[in-house]
């Protein structure tokens, strides 16, 4: 008789072992789980990019409280309530939402990108050149980049399926030319640091024009829907950022 398959690791276990420091086990956690977890993202959100972005930000809240979970072995309806509360905080957010318009420099089409609003706002800050107290997420990989003799060299937007559209980032560096699977949000914000061109796909302008939403006159609606741009957004989140430290000053 052959040896009986070892059964897979219990969702405590791989807590446990995530709270040890291996972070193989809270990634195993998070594949177990994620597709609930983003199915609950689409039913509060809708089937766009949002509903990726909130569950992402799920994930890494839950990453840095695993401490605080009382039941290891109830982590997936942990996460599933992690997630939900995210999707609550941005429905109760006007801005909840923001659109990234990117315009074909000759042409007639323009594509939307709906994304979260962390993302928007870090790629408003990067519009904008403005001056952060410490480097944004985006500034360090692209330091990491330049440190590793690598560079973007390019990013396509590549596919779309149901509402969420994907992307990918093309390195190149010493060992060569290497593509990653990114988010759109993600690649844009890099591209703008490394003055990288963003391509999209003949399949992608096909399937956008096919529903509509690639269209002059939907991307001049969306335009004026949205009514921020990077200047306005940046000039916000500063004065958020000084009513939050004012609240913390000591009285």
């Amino acid at each position: 008789m052959g040896e009986a398959n070892q059964a897979a690791p219990s969702d405590a276990e791989l807590v446990l072992s995530a709270l040890s420091g291996d972070r193989d086990s809270f990634g195993h956690l998070v594949a177990r789980h994620r597709d609930l977890l983003l199915a609950m993202c689409r039913r509060v959100l809708g089937q766009g990019g949002a509903a990726e972005d909130a569950a992402q930000e799920a994930v890494l809240e839950a990453m840095v409280n695993l401490d605080r979970l009382e039941k290891p072995d109830s982590f997936g309806a942990w996460l599933s309530g992690i997630g939900l509360n995210v999707c609550r905080r941005w429905l109760r957010r006007a801005d909840n939402r923001f659109v990234v318009l990117l315009e074909e420099p000759d042409g007639n089409q323009g594509l939307p990108i709906w994304i979260g609003p962390h993302e928007g706002t870090a790629i408003a800050m990067l519009l904008e050149r403005a001056e952060m107290p410490r480097p944004m997420t985006f500034r360090f990989l692209w330091s990491m980049l330049e440190a590793a003799g690598s560079r973007l060299a390019e990013v396509r937007i590549n596919r779309l399926s149901e509402g969420t559209f994907y992307a990918e980032a093309v390195v190149k560096g010493p060992k060569g030319q290497a593509i990653v699977d990114a988010r759109p949000s993600d690649a844009i914000a890099l591209s703008l640091l490394a003055d990288a061109p963003i391509r999209v796909s003949r399949e992608v302008l096909t399937e956008v024009e096919r529903e509509g939403t690639g269209s002059r006159s939907r991307f001049e609606a969306e335009r004026d829907r949205y009514v921020e741009g990077p200047g306005e957004i940046v000039q916000r989140t500063r004065r958020e950022w000084e009513v939050q430290i004012d609240q913390l000053r000591p009285r």
